[in-house]
């Protein structure tokens, strides 16, 4: 006849195999998607082994919320982890070294994409050197024209000035004669003399050129300044952009 404490024990030991059978055949239900996905090779990729982590983490706590699994389901529950522990690090070790593959060749691309930035910026500033020569070349031909217009109109109008100051002089030299003042008329020779050679001045070609070499200076040094101080500058930032983007490699 079976003692008191026998039958305890045996009943004890048949609530735990029946506890260890629900919590077997319930984590392996649980964890079908887990063991598909590893048999598969899902989590054989960059940040697979994250993955792998979250979807064990979810039959941890599936299996937590399931009611009446009986006294093994902490033992049970340890003993399925535990077999996972090698897989996980399996996955840990191929993730990182697809991470690192990953890593080279976004560098690569960020190198690749640096030099591609560099030649877009020499030629932007080929570009810009070659269109601001261009615009030199035209301000430079525009302000010419219309400075040499206006140099022209100002010695005609210089010209008709002396010229009417000279026949002036004469006129007045003409009535001091008539009226007999021979010694005043005489006097006035010289100031003619003096207006015609202001007339002559005035006629000669260098007059203008002096001032249209001048204006010339002065717009290439404006020109240069525009360019010391907005061309430049752009560039310089391109040039700061590809230094700070091939620092990250």
């Amino acid at each position: 006849m079976k003692t008191l404490d026998s039958k305890k024990e045996e009943y004890c030991q048949k609530n735990k195999e029946k506890s260890s059978e629900i919590c077997s055949a319930l984590l392996a239900s649980l964890s079908e998607g887990l063991e598909q996905n590893i048999k598969n090779g899902s989590y054989s990729r960059a940040g697979g082994h994250q993955e792998f982590l979250n979807d064990l983490q979810k039959v941890e706590k599936q299996f937590f919320d399931t009611p009446k699994k009986g006294i093994m389901a902490w033992k049970i529950l340890k003993k399925f982890l535990r077999g996972k522990e090698d897989i996980s690090k399996a996955i840990l070790q191929n993730d990182k070294a697809l991470q690192m593959n990953e890593k080279e060749i976004a560098d690569e691309k960020m190198k690749a994409k640096a030099k591609e930035l560099e030649k877009e910026v020499q030629k932007l500033e080929k570009e810009m050197s070659k269109q601001k020569s261009a615009d030199h070349k035209q301000s430079q031909d525009m302000n010419f024209h219309m400075l040499k217009k206006k140099r022209l109109e100002e010695k005609k109008q210089r010209l008709e000035e002396y010229e009417k100051m000279i026949e002036s002089k004469l006129r007045e030299q003409k009535a001091l004669l008539e009226e007999g003042f021979e010694k005043e008329a005489s006097q006035l020779n010289e100031e003619i003399e003096e207006l015609r050679k202001k007339k002559e001045e005035v006629e000669k070609p260098s007059w203008i050129s002096s001032a249209l070499e001048n204006l010339k200076t002065a717009i290439r040094e404006k020109l240069s300044k525009i360019h010391e101080e907005v061309i430049e500058p752009v560039v310089d930032r391109f040039k700061t952009l590809i230094q700070n983007t091939s620092s990250k490699d």
